[in-house]
């Protein structure tokens, strides 16, 4: 017997980061069959956030759909598969669904609840998209809590999960060195 998904959402604490890749419904079904996310070359140093087994999301712009649940089962790579999308996007990363395909409708409105969103601007029309492409674990868990999640898609999601260790250190523990303590702790631990 499946739970109700929101009890699941509410107690499910995924501990991973996320990310968020567009596509058109021209690209859109690429992406699905071949388990591909691709991005023109320029988004490629972007798309280097992204790591082995992190939790993403595809966006059909043009629906304003939010697809997922996907698993990046590669790192960032340049033509993985050199014709898909007719070579246009280069900057490709291979993806695993988890569960059965969902879909988000008005995935706008949904996530301008929690995220920054840009505006891009086509001579045909506009849409909004992510600000970034990489977003730390609290994000991670926003976006899942809008997909039905079964008790299989969660222990998958669960196995995604890697255990950190813990030194008990902390920068208090440092003498002096101020400004360098201050740029670690915005650039490095404050994003996570």
């Amino acid at each position: 017997m499946v739970k109700e998904y929101n009890k699941i959402n509410k107690v499910m604490r995924i501990n991973k980061p996320c990310f968020f890749m567009i596509c058109t419904d021209k690209t859109e079904r690429e992406c699905l069959e071949k388990n591909l996310f691709g991005g023109r070359e320029w988004v490629f140093p972007y798309m280097k956030t992204i790591k082995r087994k992190d939790i993403g999301f595809l966006i059909n712009v043009d629906k304003d759909e939010l697809i997922g649940i996907f698993i990046a089962d590669s790192e960032a790579q340049l033509d993985i598969e050199p014709n898909a999308w007719g070579g246009g996007f280069p900057a490709q990363i291979k993806v695993k669904l988890i569960g059965e395909l969902q879909r988000i409708n008005n995935a706008t409105s949904k996530l301008e609840n929690f995220l920054e969103l840009k505006e891009i601007e086509k001579p045909t029309r506009s849409f909004f998209i992510p600000k970034m492409i990489t977003y730390g674990p609290d994000i991670t868990n926003k976006v899942l809590s809008l997909f039905k999640i079964s008790p299989d898609v969660e222990s998958q999601l669960q196995e995604t999960e890697e255990t950190i260790v813990s030194i008990g250190f902390t920068l208090d523990k440092v003498a002096g060195l101020n400004e360098i303590k201050q740029f670690i702790y915005e650039r490095i631990i404050a994003p996570f």
